[in-house]
């Protein structure tokens, strides 16, 4: 049995006293038939943006819903919460490396120059670079030095705007939902269109922590919907418009256990699984690319039977 949303339910909490939604239903579908630990949730999500060729959102509970099944990466730990390695509050991850690279037909991945973001202030203090995965955030933060890092990697006139004139957040999530927004700023950074190849497109390297010391898992996500997109309401737009947003602009910021957020342009941009942890086994993620195009297709929910 799979139950799929049109929408996206809270933040889950993992493992706490109280009575988790998950808890509260799972009376009412089936344990997971993919995972190894058979006790253990999961969430799936395929989230779409509202220019995707697949308008389908949905979150499946348990079992992964379709025939066509991601290539899901090698497991990304989750981190416990402070003071306590036994207890898991959110879905937060280890970023232990993040660059723009390219990619042509053959899927290898080519470095360009100056590609590689700086996620901590020291390449060798990886302390600050908790991500925490939110799906109830319509924007991403990162630390200040990226946004910077960015405006310097995309050279042009629109990124040589102040950074003191950049839209606060609470601006650009009103104007990401659809409200009309009356501002003199600017959005925090662009992709002009002369640095797009349709030979070969810019991608993301992610890089996390996986579920031993030392181990890394490697993840390729496309630039567009989560770096950047194309504004449907500009015809003829030279550039992309940045979706990643300074975390100083964060607004009534009150937990200091991450320092970055990947909102819900992350996951109109990848599939992800979430699988809890029960008392004997740990919490850990599941990425794979969400690219659009013919392909998306093959993602497409089946019909509901008269039996569900």
């Amino acid at each position: 049995m799979c139950i799929t949303f049109s929408i996206i339910c809270e933040e889950l909490t993992l493992m706490t006293n109280l009575q988790s939604f998950l808890n509260a239903i799972q009376r009412c579908v089936s344990g997971p038939r993919e995972s190894l630990d058979s006790s253990a949730p999961c969430l799936y999500f395929a989230l779409r943006t509202p220019g995707s060729t697949l308008k389908e959102n949905w979150m499946a509970i348990n079992n992964w819903p379709l025939t066509k099944v991601p290539r899901w990466s090698r497991k990304i730990a989750v981190i416990p919460s402070e003071g306590d390695s036994t207890k898991y509050d959110h879905w937060k991850v280890k970023l232990v490396g993040m660059a723009i690279v390219k990619k042509g037909a053959n899927r290898q991945a080519e470095t360009i120059p100056n590609g590689n973001l700086p996620i901590s202030e020291s390449a060798h203090d990886l302390s600050q670079c908790n991500v925490l995965l939110d799906t109830g955030s319509s924007l991403s933060y990162v630390p200040d030095r990226i946004i910077a890092h960015l405006r310097a990697l995309f050279p042009c006139s629109e990124n040589t705007t102040p950074s003191d004139q950049v839209m606060p957040a609470e601006a650009a999530a009103a104007t990401t939902s659809g409200t009309s927004v009356t501002t003199n700023l600017t959005l925090p950074f662009v992709v002009p269109n002369s640095v797009q190849s349709s030979s070969k497109p810019l991608w993301i390297e992610y890089k996390f922590m996986g579920m031993t010391a030392g181990d890394t898992v490697t993840v390729y996500g496309p630039v567009d919907p989560f770096l950047c997109c194309r504004n449907p309401h500009i015809p003829k737009q030279r550039f992309k418009e940045g979706l990643l947003w300074p975390f100083s602009t964060i607004p009534n910021r009150q937990d200091s256990s991450f320092d970055m957020i990947f909102g819900l342009n992350f996951f109109h941009s990848m599939f992800v699984a979430l699988h809890c942890g029960t008392t004997t086994t740990k919490p850990y993620v599941e990425l794979d690319d969400q690219v659009q195009g013919s392909e998306m297709n093959e993602y497409k929910l089946p019909p509901v039977s008269e039996e569900e």
